[in-house]
């Protein structure tokens, strides 16, 4: 006795004598990014032979993901409605929106001398934060070493929303900063006080604003479908 089960885009059409079991156990990761995809992973398990009138199981563990706020962006405001600003740049190429850019060796720099500046972004409207995340350019020195995240919702009055202070990089180093608790902001900004030692110039390398999943019960596992024998 053969049967047909659809579940999230997979048809499963066991072969099984009458009276066996075909129990599925799927683990399902979303990643979440301006564009979304889902990765599923599973196993096909048969069981021993039942009685006839056994029923197929489904099960899904549905983990925690994180979807990134910003999208690539190609300009100071493309694409639309984000908008990147700063407190003023070095040289054509080095301009604020190149800290969005999601390429290794782009990046933001400050004018020549100047160990301080600011970066912010229009998100167009209020959005969640709950955690960031920076990639330092190659020169560690020049990378930011003492800064605060700030939201704003008028763009004129600002919250801190997190400290961070001597903070060193190796080259190529990705790290990820939590927020104390969830950010309700339309405009995020970081303004960095200090760089890591570099006189001749501030860099901000790639900068990322996240927002995590909600998070599951653990075991999150849900019966999809039994006795249709």
């Amino acid at each position: 006795m053969s049967s047909l089960f659809l579940y999230a885009g997979a048809v499963h059409a066991p072969t099984e004598p009458v009276g066996s079991s075909l129990f599925i156990y799927s683990l399902i990761k979303p990643t979440v990014d301006s564009g979304s995809s889902l990765h599923m992973y599973g196993n096909v398990i048969n069981s021993p032979k039942q009685p006839k009138g056994s029923s197929l199981f489904s099960y899904a563990n549905v983990l925690s993901s994180s979807t990134r706020l910003i999208p690539k962006m190609t300009s100071a405001t493309t694409p639309t409605p984000f908008v990147i600003t700063s407190s003023g740049s070095a040289s054509a190429g080095t301009e604020a929106f190149y800290a969005f850019t999601r390429v290794y060796g782009e990046y933001f720099s400050a004018p020549a001398g100047v160990s301080a500046f600011w970066v912010a972004v229009d998100m167009g409207a209020i959005t969640d934060v709950d955690f960031y995340k920076i990639e330092e350019d190659r020169l560690p020195a020049r990378n930011p070493r003492d800064w605060t995240i700030q939201g704003s919702n008028d763009n004129s009055t600002w919250d801190v929303i997190d400290t961070q202070v001597g903070i060193s990089w190796v080259a190529g180093e990705v790290k990820d900063f939590k927020l104390a608790s969830r950010a309700s902001y339309r405009y995020y900004k970081i303004d960095v006080t200090d760089n890591n030692g570099d006189a001749s110039y501030a860099v901000l390398g790639q900068f990322d604003l996240y927002q995590a999943a909600a998070a599951e019960p653990e075991p999150a596992r849900k019966l999809i479908m039994t006795n249709f024998f």
